[in-house]
């Protein structure tokens, strides 16, 4: 509406200089706003029918929390002229949060593809899409605004796997090495005496004498009372043969 005001005030300028001033000097002014409107006029109704969109991530899988950026191409099929004022609005699925504006405005040379890129952050795991929500376009003096057709744009979908983050647990060999000792040497497992060379059948564990340095949990107390040495029970439990 403004755009349109200063052009309705051109066009009452030239007129009154026209009619008050100089004739030809008016005249002149008002063919060059006509003209102006009607070039204006007709790079918005080429850029309507000639204008592609297309979309392009800069990766097609992502951990959670990583930035990556969305490059929403605008290319114009007419080589006479650049295209009109293109406003683009792009949304995102709800997995993915925007680091910069998801709006732009932009003109396209003849002939030439415009690329613009949007920074986006993955937030949650799964499929991400980033699609063009609406398209616009502005003549050049500001004074028409049409939408161009979803139609042209509504299958132009960007896609992004979103990976969950899995924690690293290659180096956690000291856990890993205390659950193993636990899971071993449980209080609750049998203190048996028996071993492999038996000849019960029954699982049991093999047994030595207690060196220096050999961990106090490893010792068979029931077993040495009636030994009446220390006697230190084995890593792993084994079965007797049949």
């Amino acid at each position: 509406m403004k755009n349109l005001l200063g052009y309705l005030t051109c066009v009452a300028v030239a007129i009154l200089l026209r009619v008050y001033i100089n004739g030809s000097g008016g005249t002149l002014v008002l063919y060059l706003l006509a003209i102006a409107f009607v070039i204006s006029l007709a790079a918005l109704l080429i850029t309507k029918r000639k204008l592609v969109a297309a979309i392009k991530l800069s990766t097609e899988i992502s951990a959670k929390n990583e930035e990556f950026d969305a490059d929403i191409m605008l290319l114009n099929a007419i080589r006479i002229i650049p295209s009109c004022v293109v406003e683009v609005t792009a949304e995102c699925s709800d997995n993915i949060g925007a680091v910069s504006s998801l709006e732009f405005k932009t003109i396209v040379a003849g002939g030439r593809q415009q690329s613009v890129s949007v920074k986006l952050k993955t937030r949650y795991a799964g499929l991400g899409t980033v699609k063009i929500k609406s398209i616009r376009l502005h003549d050049y003096l500001g004074i028409i605004t049409l939408h161009l057709d979803s139609s042209r744009y509504e299958k132009v979908v960007g896609k992004i796997k979103i990976m969950p983050n899995i924690p690293d647990t290659g180096s956690q060999t000291e856990l890993l090495k205390a659950t193993s000792e636990n899971a071993s040497f449980d209080d609750n497992e049998s203190e048996s005496d028996e071993n492999a060379l038996g000849l019960t059948g029954v699982p049991g564990y093999d047994h030595r004498q207690y060196e220096i340095g050999d961990p106090l949990k490893r010792i068979n107390w029931k077993l040495s009372s009636k030994r009446d040495e220390l006697t230190v029970r084995l890593d792993e439990k084994v079965t007797a043969s049949s």
